[in-house]
């Protein structure tokens, strides 16, 4: 025994307790959305694709879903597929700050200032957070 001996899962306890007021609330969770699927951008993932950061959130779709969410706050605000997200809110992100750990920390109706590079330039964009789509 003792295998799994200083593992842990968690989510952020302030964000636990966001999600439990709405809970209580409204009778659901209710998250913040942006609509991207991303790629965390690591060092190695940065040398291997000739990235100009080594941190951050590189959208990046698959097959039959798109990096940007069509109707997403992401598609308001300008994002698109190849965009690397950098910072949100001046919150570098990175391995201790991934986007859905640090979107997941916002209000439904926060307005975000959102730092991405696109085609080697910085650009940056504000997103107002909607409810994340409830998963039938």
């Amino acid at each position: 025994s003792g295998g799994f001996q200083g593992i842990g899962f968690a989510i952020p306890i302030n964000q636990a307790k966001g999600q439990l007021d709405t809970v209580k609330s409204q009778g659901r969770i209710i998250k913040p959305y942006l609509g991207v699927r991303f790629v965390p951008v690591t060092k190695e993932l940065a040398a291997r694709n000739s990235l100009p950061v080594n941190y951050g959130a590189f959208l990046a779709g698959d097959a039959g879903s798109p990096a940007v969410v069509e109707g997403s706050p992401a598609a308001a605000a300008g994002l698109r597929e190849n965009d690397i997200v950098t910072e949100i809110d001046g919150q570098k992100l990175d391995e201790s700050h991934p986007l859905s750990s640090v979107v997941g920390q916002k209000k439904v109706g926060d307005k975000i200032r959102i730092k991405y590079l696109r085609d080697g330039k910085e650009e940056s964009t504000e997103v107002t957070l909607q409810e994340a789509p409830q998963v039938q």
